[in-house]
């Protein structure tokens, strides 16, 4: 076995004895940030913000990082040309098919009122930060890839249980959300921001884990019955899936509530498992987080 998989074992035997269940209630309250007046807008808050907080303790591994690509795409902030009037939306200039989010500030971000930076598929499309928190329990490591970072939501808490994370997105307003944010949550240094596309940069990368977070097409992508990975999301999501296999076979796949699961276990192959996490919010369904390789927790 290799370092990198003895590494993986010996994190699931410590952090993951608590992850026996399938069924996991991830999503946290914050609400003592929460306001008086947002508490009121109740027919624009999905989530009930009264019920138990997922918890575990952060421990990072520590094993030797990997060295990684090293070219133009690296990003910094002195090279951006981002769009700022796509994140300056607020309750005044938010549409009103975004309200909804706005009233879930902070179950996206606990820490919004400091300068947190969205653009529009930010609003939609970051992960719960109770939810990010514990998928970056789940894939604690030396070096893991966001394979599609967004604004950052889920970088971020993968800086505080791994050793360093490597950020890509191609567009460059969401990377300076994401930078930005960062910051805010004391992480910066800890994450390489790239611009550029996932699929032309993995095989030049090197890690213990990949994360893969794509774009589900929008909030229409609740109008289907079934979500289909192949097709539904922009980027061929079982293509993704066997890029990112190039780097490593621990990979976590954050997806909807309602996708496939037969596709999932085509991805895992023959003779593999796929460990499918439900992301629950007081029973009701919200996503699937499915993992494989190492990642998977024995029974």
């Amino acid at each position: 076995m290799s370092d990198t998989s003895t590494t993986l074992s010996n994190t699931k035997k410590r952090k993951r004895k608590r992850n026996r269940r399938k069924v996991v209630n991830a999503l946290g309250t914050n609400t003592a940030a929460i306001e008086t007046k947002d508490q009121n807008q109740g027919d624009a808050l999905e989530e009930d913000n009264n019920h138990s907080i997922y918890q575990q303790t952060s421990k990072r591994v520590k094993i030797d990082t990997v060295n990684n690509v090293n070219n133009k795409n690296v990003w910094n902030g002195n090279e951006l040309d981002c769009d700022y009037s796509a994140i300056s939306l607020d309750i005044e200039t938010m549409p009103p098919h975004l309200l909804k989010y706005w009233y879930q500030r902070y179950v996206l971000f606990s820490r919004y009122d400091e300068g947190i930076l969205m653009d529009e598929e930010g609003w939609y499309s970051v992960t719960p930060e109770d939810f990010a928190k514990h998928i970056a329990e789940r894939c604690a490591c030396g070096t893991i890839i966001d394979a599609c970072c967004g604004v950052g939501g889920n970088a971020i808490q993968f800086a505080f249980t791994c050793d360093k994370v490597i950020a890509i997105d191609n567009n460059l307003t969401r990377l300076h959300c994401a930078k930005t944010n960062a910051k805010i949550y004391g992480v910066e240094d800890r994450i390489e921001f790239i611009h550029g596309d996932f699929f032309e940069l993995a095989p030049k990368l090197q890690a213990d884990v990949v994360f893969l977070s794509p774009p589900w097409g929008g909030p229409t992508y609740l109008d289907c019955v079934e979500f289909d990975i192949k097709t539904m999301i922009t980027i061929d999501g079982m293509k993704l899936y066997k890029r990112a296999k190039i780097i490593t076979k621990n990979i976590a796949y954050y997806l909807p509530r309602h996708v496939n699961i037969y596709q999932l276990r085509l991805l895992a192959g023959t003779g593999n498992t796929v460990e499918v996490q439900e992301m629950r919010v007081n029973d009701t369904l919200k996503a699937n987080v499915a993992y494989f390789g190492e990642l998977v927790v024995e029974p």
